[in-house]
């Protein structure tokens, strides 16, 4: 189930909303009879749901809580639930606890959440707490906040490749909490994973049940192998083999009489003797068999062959990407031109008419190839397709990340969440977290500032590489590089560098005047060193009388 399985998912929890979705932890959390604090950190906002035994019981951090109520962030569950005007607590409480589920629904599509669980021991049990089992609160949340018609997509979406149910081990099925439907959904993709049989057991109401199975994270799309990956773009051999071109293992090798009698003679000069070739052996280079299926032309396959050599590009045309189809290896390939010179190729292969005179299955498969290479050539008119595509050629020309707008996207939670736990001390997490942010966006001086910094305290970077690497920062105000170079200060003091540390001190403060921190670092080595003087020139009355007189 995604990894969120047991006590120790919880302990270990770190990642975004994105990957981690948060209802998914709350179901969690009730299935093991969780006591803690769920963080969602997103920049300066932080919000936290307070759990006891399984169950809600305090919140913070909300302002939007409810539909048509301002609150403020410190708010209790009491609280938010008084502006109601409901006639019981109770009723009142569960609405709210549903929308704390709704809001961990919605932190999940925005993505952008750092989630934190901390653990803790069992609360005040007079604490006040939502009367509604969690379980069934998560339910509700995910039944209003699922539209039908999204649950029929992911459905059909599974139809190639299946169903995959994931039962949780950490707890009875009965401790779960959930509807006899949704239960029943899960042991029929259990014991028959495709989606037409799901289908029928759904039924006319059941696409809320199923949706709760989907968001949960109790049934997924099975992962189908992607048959394209082997296909080297850089080269079309996969295998090679040995071949001896010396005499074959049952033939006698000749004498040289016979050699003489049946080998014309040699116009080679005399003097230079031709290199011996028995036992030589060269590589000979075999093809990736379904590059040669693609290649091939079945309407020149002998008849007893065609529909065979059909089916077999019809398989392969089904399961490579349609860049391997127009055999498209490079960047400068992805041209117009190119592009349509292959597609005519390959609508010539498979065009119905060269087949009109065959059987009925011939037909049927010369049409359906004809097709896939029509779904191919319109996937590369997407020109969201092509410029990934040709991303991923340029990485591959050139041996560098190419920046997009989703890797700054992507390198901006990263970034969110390396400071995150660098700022819980984890700093080999931060470290990672800030290398990767980097990689998706290397011209943002705050991640490689981190990185240094994350990469020194967890030992993965030398002294001598961050100070080089802070030193080299470009991009920031002259008040932003005192800041740093003070930090950078405070290392090397840290490793006992004083000299290179003080000369940093100096450094900050002639870029920043009001440099807090390295202003008080040297006025204190000021203050030592004149305390030092005073104790080597010796003190009391007759020490100064003769310091005078010298």
């Amino acid at each position: 189930m995604d990894g969120l399985s047991g006590i120790d998912a919880l302990a270990g929890l770190s990642g975004t909303s994105g990957e981690i979705p948060p209802i998914r932890v709350l179901f969690l959390a009730h299935r093991v009879s969780a006591s803690g604090r769920l963080w969602m950190t997103r920049g300066v906002e932080m919000r936290t749901i307070d759990l006891r035994a399984g169950q809600i019981v305090g919140c913070s951090g909300f302002q939007d809580l409810l539909e048509g109520h301002v609150g403020e962030r410190q708010w209790s569950l009491s609280e938010w639930a008084e502006v109601l005007n409901s006639d019981g607590l109770d009723e009142a409480l569960s609405v709210v606890g549903e929308a704390l589920c709704a809001r961990a629904i919605q932190a999940n599509i925005d993505g952008d959440w750092i989630l934190n669980f901390v653990a803790a021991a069992d609360s005040d049990p007079d604490l006040l707490s939502v009367p509604l089992g969690l379980s069934e609160m998560v339910q509700r949340a995910i039944k209003h906040n699922t539209p039908a018609e999204d649950v029929r997509s992911w459905l059909e979406g599974a139809a190639a490749s299946g169903l995959v149910a994931h039962r949780p081990t950490d707890a009875d099925v009965s401790q779960w909490g959930l509807s006899s439907k949704s239960l029943s959904l899960l042991e029929a993709v259990e014991n028959n994973p495709s989606v037409g049989s799901l289908f029928v057991e759904v039924g006319v109401d059941g696409w809320g049940h199923l949706g709760v199975l989907w968001q949960l994270g109790l049934l997924s799309v099975a992962e189908v192998a992607d048959l394209s990956e082997p296909v080297d773009f850089d080269s079309e051999v996969f295998e090679t083999e040995e071949v001896s071109e010396g005499p074959a293992p049952d033939e006698p090798e000749p004498t040289r009489s016979h050699q003489a009698e049946t080998s014309p003679r040699s116009t080679k000069p005399e003097g230079k003797r031709a290199r011996p070739r028995a036992g030589r052996t060269k590589k000979k280079r075999r093809l990736d068999p379904r590059l040669v299926a693609l290649k091939r032309n079945p309407s020149d396959s002998p008849p007893d062959q065609v529909e065979a050599h059909l089916k077999e590009a019809y398989d392969v045309l089904k399961s490579v990407r349609p860049e391997v189809i127009f055999r498209v290896k490079k960047s400068e390939s992805l041209s117009r031109e190119y592009l349509d010179k292959r597609h005519r190729e390959a609508c010539a292969r498979y065009h119905p008419d060269r087949y009109r005179g065959s059987s009925q299955g011939v037909q049927s498969l010369a049409e359906g190839c004809f097709t896939a290479v029509s779904d191919a050539y319109h996937a590369l008119q997407d020109p969201e397709y092509i410029e990934a595509l040709r991303i991923r050629f340029i990485e591959k020309e050139t041996g560098k990340k190419v920046v997009t707008d989703k890797t700054r996207s992507r390198a901006k939670v990263d970034f969110a969440k390396a400071d995150a736990l660098f700022k819980q001390r984890r700093y080999d997490n931060a470290f990672r977290m800030s290398a990767s942010a980097m990689e998706g966006d290397p011209d943002r001086w705050q991640y490689q500032y981190l990185y240094f910094r994350a990469g020194y305290r967890s030992g993965e970077v030398d002294l001598e590489d961050v100070v080089t690497g802070i030193l080299s920062l470009q991009g920031m105000t002259t008040v932003e590089k005192g800041d740093q170079i003070y930090n950078l200060g405070e290392i090397l003091l840290r490793e006992g560098e004083d000299k290179r540390a003080y000369k940093m001190f100096k450094q900050a403060v002639s870029l920043d005047e009001q440099n807090v921190g390295a202003i008080r670092r040297l006025r204190l080595r000021d203050r030592r060193e004149k305390e030092s003087k005073e104790r080597q020139s010796g003190g009391g009355l007759f020490g100064g009388l003769f310091q005078r007189r010298k």
